[in-house]
């Protein structure tokens, strides 16, 4: 095991884009002339590999919503490999075979979502 230096993060993120001959792991797109980041494990400090300025991003924060409001013991908490996996399996499935049931939120004729109206919280006037 070898925890790098901050000044050594360029070159390892430079090793990393080589190895994977500059292609994003996570959208196979080309790392040149990107942001590019080296990715590691937040629990545990291990570099991952290097990925675009945009695929780090969204795989922090998808990481980060799967367990924000999840219970204790959540498979989200617990294995959130396998439920993300799961995720991409309902997905799927249910892309294979929609239900061609449609919800009222959704505008047909624009082909997309309502956007949702929300209630306005009206403050208390205090005395």
């Amino acid at each position: 095991m070898h925890q790098i230096k901050t000044t050594e993060i360029a070159k390892y993120r430079n090793m990393f884009a080589a190895k994977q001959k500059y292609i994003c792991p996570l959208c196979n797109g080309p790392l040149a002339g990107q942001t590019i980041t080296l990715d590691h494990d937040h629990k545990t400090g291990h570099c991952r590999a290097a990925l675009c300025g945009t695929c780090n991003r969204s795989e922090g924060k998808v990481l980060k919503a799967a367990a924000y409001m999840a219970k204790l013991g959540h498979l989200s908490r617990t294995d959130v490999v396998q439920y993300l996996r799961n995720i991409a399996s309902y997905i799927e499935s249910h892309r294979e075979t929609p239900s061609n049931i449609i919800h009222p939120t959704y505008d047909l004729v624009k082909g997309k979502q309502k956007p949702v109206k929300r209630p306005v919280k009206r403050r208390r006037k205090t005395k």
